[in-house]
Order: C-alpha cells, then structure tokens, then sequence
C-alpha cells in the first residue's frame, strides 16, 4: 500500500472518530437489510451474536455474516508490503510487492498469514429445502478454503471465479448448467463453496476482503450480492 492510500486511510479514520462521517448503528443496519433483502434479525438461546433469516420463496433461509481481525490484518499487510519494497527479489514476490506495484492481499506470505490467523471475513447462508431425496451438488474453485471432505464427480468447469460443479447425479447438474442466467450469477461469486444435499442448499465463504468486495462489485452492491445468493440456493432447491 503506498504513502497516499495509507493517508487517506487515516483521514477516513479521523473522520469517523470525530463523528463528521455517519457510521450506522447496528440497529440501523439491521433495518436497511430487511428492506432491501427482507432478513430479519434472529436469536437463538445461547448464541451470542444473532442470525438473520426470512422464508425466500417457501423456503427457511438463515444468514450469518463475521469480520475476523480486519485492521491487525491490514497493519500486517502495510508492514510486508514496505518489507517487500525494500528488501527487493524473492521478498517482493513473496509479499507481492514492488516498486510500482502492490497486491500484498492473496500474496503468499499473505495466504500463510490466513491460514494462521483464519480468514478475515466469513459467510454463511443455508435454506432449508425440506426434500430428503435432494442430490448432491457442490460448486467451488481451486481458490475455495472450504471444500467437501467428499468430492464428488466433476461435472463442468464454470470458469476461473466460479470454478467447477461437481454432482452425484448428473442429469440434476444438467439443468443448472442450461440456464444461462443461473451460471452467470454463479460466475460473479468468487471463492465460494455453494452445496446441495439432502439437509440443506447452502453458500459458504471463508476469504479476503478482495474476495467479498469483488462479489459485492459484481453484482453492483450489497444487498443485490445477499439477494443473488439466496436466489441461487432457492433456484437449486426449486429443482431437487
């Protein structure tokens, strides 16, 4: 990260803390959610941090979003990222930095970092499909840090951000791979691990905030994102 963005990262902070920036509470959050996607605040007994979850076309959904230790890992990244400048040849191509350039998030010191101290955002969405003979589909990618402990058979590569779908029952998998609109929304989620079987349809996504933002860009905003999902898995249960 260079000179400029780390200020205007300090700005924004500044900002924020001197309230000139209005930063919604999570009441407010909570409500621009369940008027833009229709999710409503849940808790269970015992839990600590409540879910969200509505009935999306007939179906029980449950949505949970967590941010790990977002700033310790930006401060990591700015101290590998000057490392990298200033140490030169394998350092750079480590911390994926160099003199004009920067990309230290996905770098591979960064990747080690994540596999130590877990992924910086979380993700998970499940519906209830209520339909025991479901069959098994899983599409994820070789990026994808949570996969199946029991592949199932390739079917297709998708492409680079969706990666493949995999299924037991290749004529179910058949039908998602002929609409056309289906795989072009599975094509703007990235790193993600979406599985059907016979409990549930569910998305999960464990990876940076270059990941997760890339995700909200595509789809051109937050809660057009959450919207996609929840139509995805709704789309799959349709056809189980």
């Amino acid at each position: 990260m260079n000179t400029s963005a780390i200020r205007c990262t300090i700005w924004a902070l500044i900002l924020i803390c001197s309230g000139c920036v209005h930063v919604p509470s999570p009441e407010e959050q909570y409500a621009e959610m369940e008027a833009k996607t229709g999710l409503k605040v849940i808790r269970f007994e015992g839990v600590d941090r409540p879910y969200l979850g509505k009935t999306h076309r007939g179906y029980e959904t449950l949505f949970r979003i967590q941010a790990g230790n977002v700033w310790g890992r930006w401060a990591a990244r700015v101290a590998m990222g000057e490392a990298g400048r200033e140490l030169g040849g394998i350092w750079s191509f480590l911390t994926g930095s160099y003199e004009h350039v920067s990309s230290v998030t996905g770098s591979p010191l960064d990747r080690l970092l994540s596999e130590i101290i877990g992924q910086p955002i979380s993700m998970l969405v499940v519906l209830d499909h209520n339909k025991p003979d479901m069959p098994r589909l899983d599409v994820y990618n070789m990026f994808s840090t949570i996969k199946p402990y029991d592949p199932q058979p390739e079917i297709k590569y998708i492409g680079l951000h969706a990666g493949t779908m995999y299924s037991s029952d290749r004529a179910f998998a058949a039908t998602f791979l002929a609409d056309k609109e289906f795989v072009e929304r599975l094509s703007n989620f990235r790193s993600m691990y979406i599985r059907a079987d016979k409990d549930a349809v569910s998305f999960l996504f464990a990876a940076s905030e270059n990941e997760y933002s890339g995700m909200i860009n595509n789809f051109g905003g937050y809660h057009n994102f959450i919207n996609a999902i929840l139509e995805t898995l709704a789309d799959i249960a349709d056809a189980g």
